[in-house]
């Protein structure tokens, strides 16, 4: 049997849960959730030199992004100091948003082009023209700038438009509002605006008293400005020729700044970029509410992006917020983050994030930060691939990925090691979790243990792969999903049940399991229990390497139900041990038990391997299955009696080996008889055989197909006869069958 497309395995993973009441594990109660929502931002600009402030706007065809670039800053602010006045104004152009990432880089011409404020920039489109701003530093002040084009073939550079800003704090903003390109700046300890109308700027306007920085918003017929002054955040509105403060909050617990205000939907977004007091790194978070009078007052702070991942940190700043022609929002920002180490970070670049999420969720771009806050919730992690390290469960969580586009979660690192302290995902005792609906790939780098469970775990629709301890022969490690309950005397799990722990449940249900380096699910522990449900498992096929679909021991059980197994032949080369589809074996503790029903287990070295000596008291019962094409043998017993009565072998004979047949081998301890004579899913008492098919319409005296005009009906003379041969034959081979056992 093939694999079955994702959305086939789903309907008919739903059609066998209804029907198999025996899958139901109990737990203990989930507490009442939360949403934590979760997903990947994309790299816009990736030079070596340092990229920071950057502003978007749409010229009724293209989309046109700004920033500034260093003309020395290479590292970040943990190695050195970006914040220089030595940037350049570069943009990049594309018909949609997700295309300006591929779009060629192009510098603004203009004299004062250089020597520009932290690489600050605003955009607006104006009378046909985009416009760009930035701060010139002339020496002991900065004058702001702006270079306009119609089409980005060339450009006129105008200004001095405002003088004598603060060296130190040459903040502006610019958009265009009631038919006019508005601009804020910084005077001194004060902001003002003006506008333009196409051939004179206005007088200035006071604005609001402070240093800080802040973006405008329109909306409508409405002007507002949204600021960040260290100590507090605000909401400015513009009315009759006067500013006037419209929300505000206290900022007490660390320093605000780099505001700006965007809206989804019906929803308001405040977004901010803090600072802790010791001006270590900066994140972004922000309010969200229905209304911007009350934003702060009855709306929710929620996060956005932590810049922060197991303890290493970096700087995200300057977001600003921007929905296209669709209706689609989008966040820019500048961030220095990696894009395939979080443990380390790179130089400042301009990334966005599609805002697909829930604006009144916490929000995070690594499923390690969303666990972290996690307490009783929901994750939702959205399309994309997460590189993530070692986390640990240890509250009551869902992750819960997107059916239709499984985000991918890899290493950005080797992961080695048998102790509970060296899982890529550890599940405490105790505690609920599920997972669904991901791809866990190992990719490049070494994982020994993917998935350990302590807990009470749920696994849906989760593609595992690739998650191996070596390419090649020793040291064969490499397990998918590992569940460890009760005492687990030796081996793997030992580290944390040698001396007992806690009972632990594992649910798999409608997952695959490819290139493991050598267990798919490692089911341990004398209170350990695992339901295994409607999964593939793809072994590696020949060479130096083992491979188990599925192996319990040490008084662990398991039930198999709906699976298929294949390609499990390595062979180690230091002891010459062998691979088999399903491992059940007391060797590491007595009252192991496994129930194996209703599956295809084919092209193995063994299908089914019971025991590891004569000494084994494993207890496995394995009815209504197709065990066909493994080479060794069907099912090899070391001891313990196998109950593998009505199971296929892959001849109508039966099995071979100890059994009668030309089918699959069978060792001693196994009681194959009475055994299938077909397929289980046709063959009764497994299955259900085809109904019977209507004979094909034929032409009787010359009369088209499909009109009555027979004047003999030669089924319905026919059909006693065929009825009992069918019979006879049946019966002879059922005497034949008996007489052989």
């Amino acid at each position: 049997m093939g694999k079955t497309g994702k959305i086939g395995r789903h309907i008919i993973i739903a059609v066998l849960l209804a029907l198999s009441l025996s899958l139901t594990t109990t737990v203990p109660a989930a507490a009442t959730t939360d949403v934590i929502e979760v997903s990947q931002p994309v790299q816009v600009t990736s030079n070596a030199y340092y990229e920071r402030g950057q502003s978007i706007t749409y010229d009724g065809t293209s989309y046109w992004l700004f920033y500034g670039r260093s003309a020395s800053v290479t590292g970040n602010y943990q190695s050195g100091n970006p914040d220089l006045h030595d940037y350049c104004i570069y943009y990049k152009k594309a018909g949609t948003l997700a295309g300006l990432a591929a779009d060629l880089e192009t510098a603004v011409t203009g004299t004062h082009n250089n020597q520009l404020y932290l690489g600050e920039t605003d955009a607006a489109y104006f009378n046909g023209e985009v416009w760009v701003f930035a701060s010139y530093d002339t020496g002991s002040s900065c004058d702001l700038y702006a270079w306009h084009t119609t089409d980005g073939g060339s450009w006129t550079e105008t200004g001095p438009i405002v003088t004598n800003l603060p060296v130190g704090a040459a903040h502006f903003a610019s958009t265009t509002y009631g038919g006019e390109l508005w601009i804020a700046y910084q005077i001194g300890n004060q902001w003002k605006t003006k506008h333009y109308d196409g051939s004179t700027w206005s007088e200035e306007s006071d604005l609001v008293s402070g240093y800080g920085t802040g973006k405008f918003y329109v909306e409508g017929s409405g002007l507002y400005f949204a600021v960040a002054q260290k100590t507090s955040i605000s909401i400015y509105q513009y009315s009759l020729g006067v500013w006037s403060e419209m929300a505000s909050k206290a900022v007490t617990t660390e320093y605000a700044y780099d505001a700006a205000l965007f809206k989804k939907g019906s929803i308001y977004m405040f977004v901010y970029a803090p600072l802790p007091t010791d001006w270590s790194y900066q994140w972004i978070k922000g309010y969200v509410g229905t209304s911007l009078s009350t934003i702060f007052s009855s709306g929710t702070e929620v996060m956005t992006s932590a810049a922060e991942y197991g303890g290493n940190t970096w700087v995200e700043m300057w977001p600003i917020g921007f929905t296209d022609i669709e209706g689609n929002s989008y966040l820019f920002y500048t961030s220095e983050r990696n894009p395939v180490n979080p443990a380390s970070e790179i130089t400042g670049n301009i990334w966005y994030l599609p805002v697909t999420w829930d604006l009144t969720n916490d929000h995070f771009t690594y499923v390690k930060n969303a666990i972290e806050a996690a307490t009783s919730t929901t994750i939702n992690v959205a399309p994309g691939v997460y590189p993530e390290g070692q986390c640990t469960i240890n509250s009551d969580i869902s992750i819960v990925g997107n059916l239709m586009d499984k985000p991918v979660i890899q290493p950005f690192a080797n992961i080695t090691g048998d102790s509970s302290s060296n899982a890529w995902f550890l599940v405490s005792a105790g505690i609920t979790f599920s997972l669904s609906n991901v791809v866990l790939d190992g990719n490049d780098f070494l994982v020994y243990q993917a998935i350990r469970s302590h807990g009470y775990t749920t696994i849906d629709n989760v593609d595992l792969r690739t998650i191996q301890g070596s390419i090649s022969g020793s040291p064969y490690r490499g397990i998918g999903i590992s569940c460890f309950g009760g005492t687990v005397p030796g081996g793997g799990g030992s580290d944390s049940h040698g001396a007992g722990g806690a009972p632990s449940t594992l649910s798999v249900i409608g997952s695959t399991f490819e290139q493991m380096g050598r267990i798919g699910i490692l089911v341990k522990g004398t209170e350990s229990t695992a339901q295994i449900f409607s999964c593939f498992f793809a072994g590696k096929g020949n060479g130096d390497w083992l491979d188990y679909a599925c192996e319990a021991g040490a008084g662990g059980t398991m039930s198999v139900k709906h699976c298929e197994m294949m390609n499990c032949t390595g062979v180690a080369s230091v002891d010459g041990s062998t691979s088999a589809g399903i491992l059940v074996t007391t060797y590491w503790g007595d009252g192991t038990k496994a129930t194996i029903v209703n599956n295809e287990i084919h092209n193995n070295t063994y299908g089914i391997a019971v025991g590891y000596d004569e000494d084994d008291t494993s207890v496995v019962t394995a009815h209504c299955n197709n065990i066909v094409g493994n080479t060794s043998s069907g099912i090899d017993s070391t001891a313990q009696q196998v109950d593998a009565e009505n199971n296929w072998w892959g001849h109508y004979t039966g099995p071979s080996g100890e059994g009668p047949g030309s089918g699959d081998g069978v060792s001693n301890y196994v009681n194959y008889d009475p055994w299938l004579c077909g397929p289980w899913q046709v063959t009764p008492p497994c299955g259900t055989p085809p109904p019977p098919q209507p004979p094909p319409p034929v032409e009787e005296h010359g009369a088209p197909v499909g009109i009555e005009v027979y004047s003999v009906n030669k089924s319905a003379l026919l059909a006693p006869w065929i009825a009992l041969a069918v019979v006879i034959i049946a019966g002879a081979i059922v005497a034949v069958k008996r007489r052989r056992a």
